[in-house]
């Protein structure tokens, strides 16, 4: 079995949400991605992904099997991952209106 990874693009903005003290990390279709910093949802600043690069980064994290469970065998899915020396990451992806969403909670 393959071992999942996070993308670059979504370890990278992890470190940046982290660097802000973000508890919670959004990434949805043809947004800039959003943070929960304080109790208070920010957009970042940051590109603004499609719906194709966040189903890229679902593929990344989840593998093409995984991928294709979420919204039909399973809600959503769910994977941990450290970010060594930084912290503990709990990454979500689910579908909403068709298109892969993903969040990442950070501890």
């Amino acid at each position: 079995m393959m071992k999942r990874t996070l993308s670059p693009q979504v370890e990278e903005l992890a470190r940046t949400a982290l660097r802000q003290n973000a508890t919670d990390l959004f990434l949805l279709p043809d947004e800039p991605p959003v943070m929960r910093i304080a109790g208070r949802i920010q957009r970042a600043e940051a590109d603004i992904f499609s719906a194709e690069e966040i189903e890229a980064f679902v593929e990344t994290t989840f593998g093409t099997s995984g991928k294709e469970k979420i919204g039909t065998a399973v809600g959503e899915l769910h994977r941990s991952f450290s970010l060594p020396a930084e912290a503990h990451v709990v990454v979500c992806a689910a579908r909403s209106g068709g298109d892969y969403t993903m969040s990442a909670t950070l501890s």
